[in-house]
This record gives structure tokens, C-alpha cells and sequence, in this order.
């Protein structure tokens, strides 16, 4: 299941997560696509989202780069603010970490412009710290600062953190 890979993620077992994510993406097909099951995002999008974020972090970049299109394209075809959102900041983590720097940037914007319209404060703050990073990376400091303080400044010490304080 998802909720397997994802707990896989969270200890760094990356091929353990991929093998998992590449059997829920091939089991979530036809009408299965368009199934909630309950959860805020599609599943088939988060799988894909997140195996691509996962194949990245594994160095393969080639399948991730397929795997993060698709991602994309379905979020948008589902039509659905928190999937496209979800897999608009994974993929935007995929690109920084691929060091496609404009990639990651264009989708991180365009994340920022679906949380701000639809409400979606965390993900906006995990857009910010990525956008930051993207900017610093690409030798922008100016442009990286404020992203990152806005990021900073919401971080709650108290909640262990998540994927947003790895990147900070």
C-alpha cells in the first residue's frame, strides 16, 4: 500500500519504498485512477509523485523524469487543488535534487500560485523552503531569502518536523 512505502521513505529505505510505490502505481489503473479511498490526495498521484521523489533520491533520473510527467499530467487531469499541489512540491524536491533548477522552480511556482488560491498553508511552506533552495543553488541569494524565511518562520519545533526541516 502507499501508507507501506511511505513509512519505507520516512526510514530511508529508498529501494524498499520505490519497489513498493512501482506496485501501487501498476495496481491503481483505469478506474482505480480515480479513486480517493479516503484520502486527501489521489493516491495514483502520490504514488507517482512520490516515486519519483524517491527514484531521484536514488540517483535515477531518467525514470524519475517519466515518472514525474505523469505525475503532472494526472494530477491535472484529475483536476483536484491538493493533488496537483502534492505532486507540483515532490516533483519541485525531484528537480532541485536532479539540479534542473528551472523545473524545479516553474513547478514550485506553480504550486505557490494553487495553495495560495486554494488555502493550503503547509504545502505552500514545504514550496517556499524548495523554492529557496532552488534559488540558492542556482546562485540567487536574494531571491532564495525570503522564501526561506517564510519557511523558517513557520516551523514548529515542537512537531518534529518533516520533510521541510530536511530541506532547511
Amino acid at each position: 500500500t502507499f501508507y507501506l512505502a511511505y513509512s519505507c521513505w520516512h526510514r530511508g529505505e529508498f529501494h524498499r519504498t520505490i519497489d513498493h510505490l512501482r506496485w501501487v502505481v501498476a495496481n491503481l489503473q483505469g478506474p482505480l485512477l480515480r479513486e480517493r479511498f479516503g484520502m486527501a490526495a489521489y493516491p495514483a498521484v502520490l504514488a507517482r509523485g512520490l516515486l519519483a521523489w524517491s527514484l531521484g533520491d536514488v540517483g535515477e533520473f531518467v525514470e524519475g523524469r517519466q515518472v514525474a510527467e505523469d505525475t503532472i499530467r494526472l494530477a491535472d487531469m484529475l483536476d483536484q487543488p491538493f493533488s496537483q499541489s502534492v505532486s507540483r512540491t515532490w516533483l519541485g524536491y525531484f528537480y532541485v535534487g536532479q539540479g534542473d533548477l528551472s523545473a524545479a522552480i516553474s513547478v514550485l511556482e506553480q504550486c505557490r500560485a494553487l495553495v495560495e488560491r486554494w488555502d493550503l498553508p503547509r504545502l505552500g511552506l514545504f514550496a517556499a523552503s524548495l523554492l529557496g533552495v532552488a534559488h540558492a543553488m542556482g546562485g540567487r541569494l536574494t531571491e532564495s531569502i525570503p522564501h526561506l524565511e517564510q519557511a523558517a518562520a513557520h516551523l514548529d519545533p515542537t512537531q518534529g518536523g518533516g520533510a521541510e526541516t530536511r530541506l532547511l
